[in-house]
């Protein structure tokens, strides 16, 4: 993967915007954070984008070495007791990994859309259940602000992906691999079969694989469940896309509100973003 990140109305990250974050630390220790976190980053050959979101992408095994590295530095007393609730070592590398990169997009937004500035270490990040709760302890005037935020995360194989906007938003990304006929049946409703056939046959000839598609539908479903609010377990079958595409955005309806959607491939994986439009 080539190494970087896609922001879409926050810039694209680099060294210099990185180090302006970490004012709060200081020589080589600032210096090391800055090259660690920019070598997990990842950007994508066709960007994940809609109006008024940031998204930021990163490897999970870099980003997790770089919090656990800074730990005491990095996240509150109370995110450090809710990343070793975890036995397992991969999910407490999630959670390291997840909310470094809420931090980090979330200064970068409310600096921008808000002209705010804040430090990531500042900013807390508990997500117990549900969408990532985002604040900073103790600043009743920036909460305000944060609290117009919305922010969803998804992680995948060894990779992390958050997404910020001003409206209700959510993301996903899957790794592709085969899904029994069963599940393929129940994610595809019927109205898409049709756009789903037409695009495997154009889809062999760009290269992409014919078990993409059903993750595709997949990922954009998952995506609106987590932009209205809820889980998958709310039903998939209850989101209705209006057609199938990757690359380019289509309509989705659930419970009444329209949302956005856009999937792009990337390196074996699927990410998809959704954002309420009406």
């Amino acid at each position: 993967m080539i190494m970087g990140v896609i922001s879409q109305d926050l810039g694209k990250f680099d060294s210099f915007q990185i180090t302006g974050l970490m004012t709060g630390m200081f020589g080589h220790e600032r210096d090391r954070l800055v090259a660690e976190l920019l070598s997990g980053l990842v950007v994508q050959r066709r960007p994940l984008k809609l109006d008024s979101t940031g998204v930021i992408i990163s490897k999970v095994t870099t980003a997790a070495h770089c919090g656990q590295s800074f730990l005491d530095v990095l996240y509150t007393t109370a995110e450090i007791e809710e990343i070793n609730a975890f036995i397992a070592e991969r999910r407490r590398h999630e959670k390291l990994a997840g909310k470094l990169a809420v931090k980090i997009l979330a200064c970068e937004a409310i600096r921008r859309w808000f002209g705010v500035k804040c430090q990531p270490q500042a900013i807390q990040v508990l997500s117990p259940s549900g969408p990532p709760d985002i604040s900073v302890p103790g600043n009743t005037r920036l909460n305000a602000q944060l609290k117009k935020l919305y922010i969803s995360l998804s992680h995948a194989g060894d990779l992390v992906c958050a997404v910020v906007s001003c409206h209700p938003v959510g993301i996903d990304v899957e790794k592709i691999q085969p899904l029994s006929e069963a599940t393929v049946l129940e994610i595809c409703a019927e109205n898409i079969w049709g756009s789903i056939i037409n695009y495997r046959q154009r889809a062999q000839t760009a290269g992409l694989v014919p078990e993409a598609l059903p993750i595709v539908v997949l990922t954009q479903k998952e995506a609106v469940l987590k932009a209205a609010g809820v889980g998958i377990i709310n039903g998939l079958a209850e989101v209705e896309l209006s057609s199938f595409a990757l690359g380019a955005t289509i309509d989705a309806r659930y419970f009444g509100s329209k949302y956005e959607v856009l999937s792009i491939d990337s390196d074996g994986y699927i990410f998809s973003l959704a954002q309420r439009i009406e």
